[in-house]
């Protein structure tokens, strides 16, 4: 599996190399990765994904568009953002309060009605991510984010509302990254690539403003099966 490839030399050289390529006419982006490869430490993958700069919208890009030679090639980064949120969540989960066992979560965001509508019709389906997913504690973040119903012609604001059940056993790690991140006032749980939802209901809050359930299953993405272990043959 791409999670479990070994972090050698050869793989980091291959990061480099890709987001070099990548940015090679923007100057600032160019330097940012001079840095990346001078400091880059596997404890600060946290702190790095949430810059805004070359790893995030390479990372995003690449898993959005499923390029698979892209993916494989900023494996090195990835494998250390999974393991960190790994090894953190079982200190978040432990320090949650004793009464917690339900976690809820949001998201805002902006889509086309026809992506509504796709949820809709998937009521009671699972849907998967394909990126890494930030998410908030804080419905008013969400809600901004979402642009509270005032965005542009063909486009909606979403909030989805987050069901997490702690007592089940996940295999996609997510955890609470805001002392870690560069951003430390979002209180934002971020979920690795993968993580398998079910769909519930739709409900319009006001115009152009909705919100749509979604609640962490314990099911694994058969699409990042296939991948992980494509990339572990590669």
């Amino acid at each position: 599996m791409m999670l479990r490839l070994d972090q050698n030399e050869f793989a980091r050289n291959e990061l480099l190399q890709v987001c070099r390529d990548s940015y090679a006419d923007d100057p600032i982006e160019l330097k940012k990765i001079d840095t990346f490869e001078q400091t880059y430490d596997p404890r600060d993958a946290i702190r790095w994904y949430t810059t805004d700069c070359f790893l995030y919208r390479l990372i995003n890009r690449s898993l959005r568009t499923e390029s698979i030679g892209h993916i494989f090639k900023l494996r090195y980064f990835i494998h250390d953002l999974h393991n960190q949120l790994a090894q953190i969540q079982k200190e978040f989960l432990r320090l949650l309060p004793s009464n917690q066992i339900i976690l809820q979560l949001y998201r805002g965001l902006r889509m086309q009605l026809h992506e509504l509508h796709d949820l809709e019709r998937n009521e009671g389906n699972l849907v998967s991510t394909d990126t890494f997913l930030s998410t908030t504690s804080d419905y008013e973040a969400a809600l901004s984010f979402s642009g509270d119903g005032n965005v542009e012609d063909n486009y909606i604001s979403v909030i989805y509302e987050i069901t997490v059940d702690t007592t089940l056993t996940h295999w996609i790690p997510f955890a609470k990254i805001d002392y870690l991140s560069i951003f430390k006032d979002e209180d934002e749980v971020l979920f690795s690539m993968g993580a398998v939802f079910r769909v519930g209901q739709a409900k319009q809050l006001k115009d152009r403003l909705w919100m749509i359930e979604l609640t962490l299953t314990s099911t694994e993405d058969e699409y990042w099966n296939v991948l992980t272990n494509h990339l572990h043959s590669t």
